[in-house]
């Protein structure tokens, strides 16, 4: 029989609470305690955790603050295989390796770009939606909606085939696991998800002409292999498999819960739903209020000062570790007027979802592209979607770093 767990000790920082259970909306504000207070996070170590939104601000775009955590002891916020950290990859850099590398990667998922992908999102918006209304009522918005048109981008404009699709979900939901998934599981997923980004690489080196979005020599793998720094010099092979490897894992599972949950808190507002099916102008700025009012995740990474940096509520001192808290950021009273509210008309809406600074999300075009689209097609299609039991708990996955629903009932007249 294990060993009883030793009782918790109460001068210990409070543990902040990544991979516990998902909170609801109405509890994602700043807490009351001290805006800098010290907290312990899951890998184990200690970090200042900053939740409100100046202080974040600050934290996002001051190069006091280094997002390099690769030296031996460096925190990692969540234990073992740590996703957010690591001089290897894009987020885990500092200038001007950060400066150089973004520079490249911009191109291949900027708005301009993102565009040029728009009528096939829509297109297979609708099409998803069509086959929603053929399912027996009440349907699940999880499974026959929210969760496939983001997998079905991120494979389209990468050019994963559809056999692969399903293991694809699968190896990322496994790697993206804080307790889901054991240590073994989450490395060999990984191992799998780099092979199919060295194998996606190479079909792209050898076929040009298909560069995975239709044919037309425009898709991101194409971009990327195209691209030259100042001095002429390509993405190195590293930094290429790192790249494609962020687009195919990120741009997937925080888009599909960003629409889950972001449909989950308009039909809990039916007035709301009402006013973009009358008016779907009001869709933009539905958008980036779903992404501060139902955010997938915390969003924020950890970063060490380099020197000391005076924030609003204070002093950070050199070599201090900060967790800065997008989520209650978003919740602040000081900026949002009546926060917990949803407000599809809330104007300006400086929410920091996407981040701010030299680390502001690079997919942020293609993930309000596909929310717009994939919000769009429901509206039109389900002018009268709703909720099959408005009372009914609502479930999130267990153990992933990102709030996913499992599943979401509707009906419709």
């Amino acid at each position: 029989m294990p060993e009883p767990s030793a009782p918790p000790d109460p001068s210990a920082p409070p543990r902040c609470p990544f991979g516990a259970e998902q909170p609801s909306f109405a509890a994602e504000q700043p807490s009351a305690d001290p805006p800098l207070r010290q907290v312990r996070i899951d890998g184990g170590a200690q970090a200042l955790h900053a939740v409100l939104h100046g202080d974040v601000v600050r934290v996002l775009v001051d190069p006091g603050f280094s997002r390099d955590l690769r030296r031996p002891g460096d925190p990692r916020k969540f234990p073992g295989l740590d996703v957010t950290g690591g001089g290897a990859t894009l987020t885990g850099m500092d200038a001007p390796e950060h400066t150089r590398l973004r520079r490249l990667l911009q191109p291949a998922v900027g708005r301009v770009r993102t565009e040029r992908w728009r009528p096939q999102v829509r297109a297979a918006a609708c099409a998803l939606a069509d086959a929603l209304a053929a399912r027996p009522q009440p349907a699940d918005l999880v499974s026959g909606y929210t969760r496939v048109l983001p997998t079905g981008v991120m494979a389209r404009i990468l050019g994963v085939e559809e056999p692969d699709r399903e293991r694809f979900q699968a190896d990322t939901r496994a790697f993206l696991s804080v307790t889901a998934a054991s240590a073994r599981e989450r490395v060999m997923a990984v191992r799998r998800l780099l092979a199919h980004v060295d194998t996606l690489i190479a079909t792209a080196r050898r076929r040009p002409e298909q560069q995975s979005d239709g044919g037309d020599g425009d898709g991101v793998l194409g971009v990327l292999l195209a691209q030259r720094d100042d001095h002429g010099d390509p993405l190195d092979g590293a930094e290429l498999r790192n790249a494609v490897f962020g687009l195919l894992v990120g741009g997937y599972q925080t888009t599909a819960a960003t629409l889950g949950r972001g449909m989950l808190a308009l039909l809990r507002d039916p007035e709301a739903y009402r006013a973009l099916v009358r008016d779907p102008a009001l869709i933009p700025g539905a958008v980036e209020e779903i992404l501060r009012y139902a955010p997938p995740d915390d969003g924020g990474m950890l970063r060490r000062a380099v020197r000391p940096v005076d924030l609003p509520s204070g002093t950070v001192a050199e070599g201090s570790v900060v967790l800065p808290s997008m989520r209650a950021a978003n919740r602040d009273a000081a900026v949002f007027a009546d926060p917990d509210r949803f407000d599809i008309t809330r104007a300006p809406n400086p929410h920091l979802t996407f981040g701010a600074g030299p680390h502001y999300c690079l997919g942020a075009a293609v993930a309000r592209m596909q929310l717009h689209e994939g919000i769009a097609a429901l509206l039109d299609r389900f002018p009268t979607l709703r909720l099959a039991d408005p009372a009914a708990p609502v479930h999130y996955e267990d153990g992933l770093m990102v709030d996913t629903l499992t599943d979401l009932p509707v009906t419709w007249n």
